[in-house]
């Protein structure tokens, strides 16, 4: 049975901020601030539907921007409080932005401006409500997964996990390496900034370079080094003539600065752009002892050997549901060699705590940018458990600046 979409009307609506300048369609200009709101849309469940739907619900917006960027999120009436994952922002031209109403009675659907110290002009066309379809960080709870072993009775322990970090059961990991691939392409780049690794392929040689090099100083040094730039000074030598398998490699910024200074490295990463910048990365820095593999499902991994010396992920290994990572590990953990050393950079459960225990599919969007599907927290004890049945012993594993990152690194016992 196919479910039709159910348009919202758009004659209420709140403005918020800046020039409103057609009321049909709804076209707007937004203030210069960046985030400000411009303009929301109240969204009642089954209001709208013809005929009553359960969240999640599926919010999809149609928006022409003329000039600038413009952004969306669904909140509460408190205006902070967010009840789904946030899209990536749009630039001009027309586009179809969905959304996933995860959870409330009611949300706002909210436009803001997403550019710096310039307005946004956009255009409402149509808002649109319709039951979620099913997706890869979605999962129905069931009975048996908060009852006692007679099936009988309720157990509260079992009830509050469920609750408190669902965890999704996820079938196919392509499917899932799909859904992450569409947000890091964009990568972060320096202490703040993010860069389309699409956009840094039509550099020049020197352009590249040049970015490179001042990407890597911002992460590293002055405020950055409290950041990154620690570990890289601690991680130079270490490093040096070892075998390293680096799982999500981002843009290089810290795998070219160890290769750069001896390491063997294996860059792994989902996204082909983000390879082909490390290649010619490479090529610009005279690297040639390095190797590039695109993680398309975990059998990807089987063309690596099986005596490294390290493996190294710089918040790479955060970004999915722990049962989904928790079998990632277990692909990579074969190509790690007895004594080797596990170095992680995570974020901590009192980061999560400090933004208000958000679900995991919002705390992304808080963490790491719009578009984020999912980002969970991490202490030794879920990393050890993640990496079960092999065993580790920490070398060292601690918070750092002011709890918003963790970091570990363990050897693995024979």
């Amino acid at each position: 049975m196919t479910t039709l979409a159910t348009p919202v009307p758009l004659d209420r609506f709140y403005h918020h901020a800046g020039s409103m300048l057609q009321r049909r369609p709804l076209t707007f200009e937004s203030t210069p601030q960046q985030w400000a709101y411009t303009v929301s849309v109240p969204l009642a469940l089954n209001r709208h539907a013809a005929q009553p739907i359960d969240l999640p619900i599926k919010v999809s917006a149609d928006v022409t921007v003329d000039n600038g960027t413009l952004g969306c999120l669904l909140v509460a009436d408190d205006w902070v409080t967010m009840l789904g994952s946030v899209p990536p922002s749009m630039g001009p031209g027309h586009h179809t932005v969905n959304m996933i109403w995860e959870r409330g009675d009611g949300a706002n659907l909210v436009f803001r401006n997403h550019t710096d110290n310039k307005p946004c002009v956009f255009r409402v066309d149509s808002v649109h409500v319709e039951p979620a379809p099913p997706d890869p960080l979605t999962r129905i709870l069931k009975l048996e997964d908060v009852t006692d072993p007679s099936g009988t009775r309720i157990d509260i322990a079992k009830l509050q996990q469920a609750v408190a970090q669902p965890e999704p059961v996820i079938s196919d990991e392509a499917e899932l390496f799909e859904l992450m691939r569409r947000k890091w392409g964009t990568v972060p780049a320096g202490l703040s900034g993010r860069r389309s690794t699409q956009d840094l392929l039509k550099c020049s040689t020197e352009e590249l370079r040049e970015f490179w090099i001042a990407t890597h100083a911002e992460a590293t040094t002055g405020d950055g080094f409290s950041v990154r730039g620690w570990y890289h000074a601690l991680y130079r030598d270490v490093l040096r003539g070892k075998k390293v398998l680096e799982i999500g490699s981002g843009m290089g910024i810290d795998g070219i600065e160890f290769a750069r200074h001896g390491a063997a490295m294996t860059f792994v990463d989902i996204v082909p752009e983000n390879l082909a910048v490390i290649r010619r990365l490479c090529g610009i820095f005279g690297i040639r002892n390095a190797r590039f593999v695109q993680l398309e499902r975990f059998a990807s991994l089987d063309v690596l050997d099986n005596d490294y010396d390290v493996v190294y992920a710089q918040g790479s290994l955060i970004n999915a549901p722990f049962s989904f990572t928790q079998r990632e590990c277990a692909a990579i953990l074969p190509h790690l060699k007895p004594g080797g050393r596990w170095i992680e950079l995570a974020y901590p459960r009192e980061r999560w705590v400090r933004d208000g225990q958000p679900p995991f599919r919002a705390w992304g969007s808080m963490t790491d940018g719009e578009g984020t599907p999912w980002v969970e927290w991490y202490d030794l004890a879920r990393v050890l458990r993640r990496l079960a049945p092999a065993r580790f012993e920490p070398i060292l594993a601690m918070n750092f600046h002011d709890d918003d990152f963790n970091w570990f690194d363990l050897v693995k016992v024979e």
